[in-house]
């Protein structure tokens, strides 16, 4: 008898915890949300020192233009490591690049879009700039 109480105890512990991932937005399902919302959608800068003059989602990569060149780099979202029962107001994009810091930082809603760039390889300024949807 006291086996089948700890197994019923542990399949109801393992069914609600599998619901739990269902009903809620891990790091893959945020960033499947983001590409699939924003393909296609054009950002520029509000600036003329942001690092980047122009940011571009495409399915699930992100294309930026500095200078008249376009890099096209894949990223992740940073700032969920488990299921959370909504989405953050803020969604942290970690590029994935050769630069020592590479952030997009994205509201929820998205209406506001901002970058954060540390070069790195001897040039430590923090390009910080926000941008403002075009397309």
């Amino acid at each position: 008898m006291k086996n089948i109480v700890v197994l019923l105890v542990v399949c109801v512990s393992f069914f609600s915890c599998k619901e739990r991932e269902i009903d809620g937005f891990d790091a893959l399902s945020l960033k499947k949300m983001v590409s699939k919302d924003l393909d296609g959608s054009e950002w520029v800068a509000n600036s003329a020192n942001a690092y980047y003059d122009k940011i571009v989602f495409f399915k699930e990569v992100i294309i930026v233009s500095r200078g008249g060149t376009e890099e096209h780099l894949g990223y992740h979202v940073a700032n969920v490591s488990a299921p959370m029962p909504e989405v953050p107001d803020v969604l942290l994009l970690r590029l994935k690049s050769f630069l020592s810091l590479n952030d997009i930082f994205l509201a929820k809603d998205y209406k506001t879009l901002e970058s954060q760039v540390i070069p790195g390889h001897g040039d430590e300024t923090n390009y910080f700039s926000d941008y403002r949807r075009i397309k």
